[in-house]
């Protein structure tokens, strides 16, 4: 087998992997980093593990199509990927798994979970196609860590929930149907013995190729997802995520915080880097 690191033998043709990958704010696709190496010096860093400035749960990763379809190339080989990924003794100790509310962009084509219009009771939903590839995948992860915390957020919403220029309509009808999907999924995930404990309603909204409004989407959260998980008897987490581009994402996010009646329901906030700055006033707001 070939291996990635300077200086290691790698098989015939094989490409040479960098030893180092960084990731940060205005770099953030796996920029190659260098590295130095020295046999004696004296450190300059010191860990002092008995301050403590925030609870850290545990790092996670995204399940997805693609990443099921590589792995079944090696079938025999899933449970030690899946040992060295999530188990707590041998492997990255993962806490955290990610799922598509439908497709993402790592799905083997785009779909979602209801694409019959005007199903407006949910009557055709089915995760029939999760079936095929994402819930095997979860599976194989709780095998090998049973209490891995499981949290939703859609890439897509059914066509017909849009109109011709790709926003999301706003008429009732429509959003209360979009917070039965979100519902139903739950619940059809439970019966496959997965809990979803939280729900970001939309990924990425500002580069989503739904579109939303800053005021649609905080009204969906307050006015149609929160009180039909409730009357639904579902205890899953309703978060504003996940926020990335700035400034719109920033601002939907912000609103939100300061808008008691969707706080009532929101539980947190999903940012990734551009939202870096807002976190500390973000983090003010949760509850």
């Amino acid at each position: 087998m070939g291996g990635g690191a300077a200086g290691t033998a790698v098989a015939a043709g094989a490409p040479t992997l960098p030893e180092f990958v960084t990731s940060a704010a205005n770099a953030y696709w796996n920029t190659a980093g260098q590295v130095t190496k020295t046999t004696t010096g004296t450190a300059d860093r010191t860990v002092d593990d008995e301050t403590k400035y925030q609870r850290w749960d545990g790092f996670g990763g995204c399940f997805n199509e693609m990443g099921w379809d590589a792995l079944s190339v090696l079938s025999s080989e899933i449970p030690r990927v899946m040992k060295l990924l999530f188990d707590a003794k041998d492997g990255a100790n993962f806490a955290y798994g990610r799922l598509p509310l439908g497709a993402s962009d790592y799905s083997m084509s785009w779909y979602t979970l209801d694409d019959t219009a005007g199903d407006y009771t949910m009557d055709k939903f089915s995760i029939e196609r999760d079936r095929q590839k994402v819930i095997p995948f979860i599976k194989a992860a709780l095998q090998a860590k049973p209490d891995l915390h499981l949290w939703a957020s859609p890439w897509v919403v059914p066509g017909w929930m849009m109109d011709g220029s790709s926003n999301m309509k706003s008429d009732a009808q429509t959003l209360n149907a979009h917070a039965l999907y979100m519902a139903r999924f739950v619940e059809e995930y439970a019966k496959e013995g997965m809990k979803i404990e939280a729900i970001h309603p939309q990924n990425e909204p500002g580069y989503a190729r739904v579109h939303w409004t800053q005021a649609l989407l905080i009204d969906f959260m307050k006015t149609y997802l929160g009180p039909t998980l409730a009357k639904r008897n579902l205890n899953t987490e309703i978060w504003c995520g996940t926020m990335s581009k700035d400034p719109e994402d920033t601002n939907i996010a912000k609103a939100a915080a300061n808008d008691a009646a969707a706080m009532m329901y929101i539980k947190g906030f999903g940012v990734q880097w551009n939202l870096q700055s807002s976190v500390a006033t973000l983090a003010a707001k949760v509850p």
